[in-house]
C-alpha cells in the first residue's frame, strides 16, 4: 500500500505543476456493453481456478484512435493504459457495488518524445507495456526496443529528457516479441522487464531485472505458442504474468501463472504455478494488459484488457476476476 500513496502523491503533484497554456489531451466517449457471464454456455459458473469472475464490458468507441490497448495500470480507480499507435488513454472506471458499469471522463493523446514531439512512426510508437515508478511512468517499447520514462503533463505523456532509456538492441529480440511487460519489484526500484516471446536456447522465455545500469538476465518457463503479455505484483509480494495463446483453428486462450518472490533474482528459471485458463468457449479476446489491485475490504482484483488490433473482427474487453485466496 505504501507504493500506491506514493504513486497517488506523485500523480497529484504532477497535475498541480502542469505547465499554463499546455492544451490537454483530448476528450473522447466510450461505450461500455456488460458481460453478464464469463462462460456463455453456463452462465451460473463463476469460479474459474482461484479465480472468480467479478464483471466485464465490451468497450467501443467512435473514435478511430481507441483500441489497442496493450499496457495498463489502475490507480485509485483511475484507468492509465498505452497503445501499440503510440496512444495514452486515461479514464476514470464507474463501478456499482463492485460491478464494473462503464469508463467515463476518458481523454487520448499521443505519447511525445524528449522534443514534445508526437510518436508516429510504427518502429517508435509501438508502446506495449506500462508501468507507474514514483513521478514517472515507464512505457516499453518493441521494434525499437526500449523503456523510456515519461512525464505526465494535462493528461499527456511527454519522454523526460532527463532519464536514459533502457536500450535492449544489443539483446537481439525479436522484431515484434520485444518488451511486453513491466514490473517493478516491490520495496525496490528493481524493474523486471519481459521479452513477449523470445526463448533462449533452452526454450525458456527472456526477462530481465534492471537495476540502475545494471542489467542481469532471469528466465521463465515456456509452453509453445504462449506468449507473455503482461506482469504486475500482488499485495503479497508474489507476482502474477498474464499469457495468450492463439491458433486460427483454436482461436484465443490466456491463463494467469503465480511466482513465489522469493525466487525471483538474477539468473532464476522461474516455472510459477498456474491459477487459471481460458478459452476461447469464454469471454476473451487477444488479453495483453494486466492491472492488480486491493479493494477497501481486502479483496485482491486482476483487471485485464484486450488488445482488438483495430481490427472488426476483434474486440475490446474490459475483464475483472478476483482472486480468491
Amino acid at each position: 500500500m505504501l507504493q500506491n500513496n506514493l504513486i497517488r502523491m506523485a500523480l497529484a503533484t504532477m497535475m498541480v505543476i502542469a505547465p499554463v497554456g499546455l492544451s490537454s489531451a483530448k476528450d473522447i466517449k466510450i461505450k461500455a456493453k456488460p458481460i453478464e457471464a464469463f462462460t456463455p454456455d453456463k452462465p451460473e459458473e463463476r469460479t474459474f481456478g482461484e479465480l472468480e469472475f467479478v464483471s466485464g464490458l465490451v468497450l467501443t468507441s467512435d473514435n478511430d484512435d481507441f483500441g489497442g490497448l496493450s499496457g495498463m495500470r489502475i490507480v485509485d480507480n483511475k484507468l492509465f493504459a498505452v497503445t501499440d499507435k503510440g496512444h495514452f488513454l486515461t479514464a476514470d472506471i464507474n463501478r456499482n457495488n463492485n460491478i464494473l458499469k462503464g469508463l467515463e471522463n476518458a481523454e487520448i493523446s499521443r505519447l511525445r518524445d524528449r522534443k514534445g514531439k508526437r510518436l508516429t512512426r510504427k518502429k517508435d510508437s509501438d508502446a506495449e507495456s506500462l508501468e507507474i515508478s514514483g513521478s514517472q511512468f515507464l512505457v516499453g517499447f518493441e521494434r525499437k526496443h526500449r523503456v523510456e520514462a515519461f512525464n505526465l503533463t494535462k493528461g499527456k505523456l511527454f519522454a523526460d529528457e532527463r532519464a536514459k532509456a533502457i536500450d535492449f538492441a544489443k539483446h537481439n529480440l525479436p522484431n515484434n516479441k520485444g518488451p511486453e511487460a513491466l514490473a517493478l519489484i516491490p520495496g525496490t526500484a528493481k524493474l523486471l522487464v519481459f521479452a513477449e516471446d523470445a526463448p533462449n536456447t533452452d526454450g525458456r522465455h527472456r526477462a530481465f531485472i534492471v537495476d540502475g545500469d545494471r542489467m542481469d538476465p532471469i528466465f521463465v518457463s515456456r509452453t509453445v505458442g504462449y506468449s507473455l503479455t503482461d506482469a504486475a505484483f500482488l499485495p503479497d509480494g508474489n507476482l502474477i504474468i498474464l499469457e495468450r495463446f492463439y491458433t486460427p483453428v483454436t482461436g484465443p486462450a490466456m491463463r494467469f501463472r503465480r511466482f513465489e518472490a522469493e525466487n525471483i533474482k538474477p539468473d532464476a528459471v522461474l516455472e510459477g504455478t498456474i491459477i487459471m485458463e481460458a478459452t476461447s468457449s469464454m469471454e476473451i479476446d487477444n488479453m495483453e494488459g494486466l492491472a492488480i489491485t486491493e479493494t477497501d475490504d481486502g479483496a485482491v482484483l486482476l483487471t485485464i484488457v484486450s488488445d482488438d488490433n483495430f481490427s472488426r473482427n476483434q474486440r475490446t474487453l474490459l475483464l475483472e476476476f478476483k482472486l480468491s485466496n
